[in-house]
């Protein structure tokens, strides 16, 4: 089902509905910003009010409280849908989101549960297979969607590469 964005004039937001004209998500927020779900079903939005970020779904249910000072949805995506089971595709407690609470990072679940403990100066998921850049000091480690060290070793930086197409231009290829 499609939904609009909507703003009032003093600056808060809301979600309508294209086809019913109702106000699915009430306009109360900062801000908000869309997340689709790997099942392509379900809408999430991370939504800002009053300085705290949380996250809703299109029926303007919070499934994480907004109680955090960031939000990062990048590389969201249910950890399920990486494994072959997939019977646990899209539960809750597969979704992760980065979050923060003051000036240390971490991941919660859509149960708000902490999956990845609030111990780092900056977290940000690069892959959608699980992979993260955690930064202690002013050093990065690579982690897993469990917390666990990938390499043992400490990076100035850590990167994904951009997915480019095949269909390679010239200024594409090495000579």
């Amino acid at each position: 089902r499609g939904l609009l964005y909507v703003k009032t004039k003093s600056g808060k937001f809301g979600l309508l509905n294209e086809m019913s004209g109702m106000l699915d998500v009430p306009m109360v927020y900062d801000e908000i910003i869309q997340c689709t779900s790997s099942s392509e079903v379900l809408s999430y939005f991370s939504v800002r009010k009053d300085k705290k970020f949380g996250l809703i779904n299109e029926k303007n249910e919070v499934l994480i409280p907004i109680k955090y000072d960031v939000i990062n949805l990048s590389f969201a995506i249910s950890t399920a849908y990486f494994n072959e089971n997939k019977e646990t595709e899209n539960k809750s407690s597969d979704f992760q989101v980065v979050v923060a609470k003051g000036k240390k990072y971490g991941t919660v679940n859509l149960k708000d549960e902490v999956v990845i403990p609030f111990q780092y100066s900056f977290l940000q998921r690069i892959s959608y297979s699980g992979v993260f850049k955690a930064k202690t000091g002013k050093q990065y480690q690579v982690i897993d969607k469990d917390g666990k060290l990938i390499s043992k070793n400490t990076f100035d930086e850590v990167a994904n590469f951009e997915r480019v197409d095949n269909n390679y231009s010239e200024d594409y290829i090495l000579q």
